[in-house]
C-alpha cells in the first residue's frame, strides 16, 4: 500500500514538481483538521491490521501481541510520512529509492528487533 502511495506522489512530483508536493505535505501537517483526520486514518489502519493479524493467528483481536504488532505495522506509515519530506530535494527516482530504503530498514527492525 505504501509503495502505491509513493508511486502516486512520485508521478505527481513529475507533473507538478516536488515543491508542490512539499507544500501539500506542509498543508496537511499544519491544518488541525487534517492532522486529526490523519490520526483517525492511522487508528483505522491499526484496527484493520489487528483484525487481520487476529484472523490469521487465531488469537483474539485484543491480545497484547496482536495489538502491539498491529501498532508497529501501522507505524510504517509514520516512517513513510517522515521520510518523504527528508528526501524531497532529490530527483523523483532518487527520492523514491530513499523512502523505500527507509521503509525497508524499519520493516527489517520489526522482523528482527533492534
Amino acid at each position: 500500500m505504501l509503495g502505491e502511495e509513493l508511486d502516486f506522489l512520485v508521478s505527481s512530483a513529475r507533473r507538478h514538481g516536488w515543491e508542490a508536493v512539499r507544500r501539500f505535505g506542509e498543508l496537511i501537517r499544519s491544518t488541525p483538521a487534517l492532522v486529526a483526520h490523519h490520526r483517525e486514518a492511522r487508528d483505522r489502519l491499526t484496527e484493520a491490521a489487528a483484525v487481520t493479524l487476529a484472523a490469521r493467528s487465531g488469537a483474539p483481536e485484543d491480545d497484547p501481541a496482536i495489538r502491539i504488532t498491529a501498532t508497529a505495522v501501522a507505524g510504517l506509515w509514520h516512517v513513510y510520512a517522515r521520510s518523504l519530506p527528508r528526501h524531497l530535494g532529490k530527483n523523483a527516482a532518487g527520492a523514491a529509492r530513499a523512502v523505500r530504503a527507509d521503509l525497508a530498514e524499519a520493516a527489517g527492525v520489526l522482523r528482527r528487533g533492534l
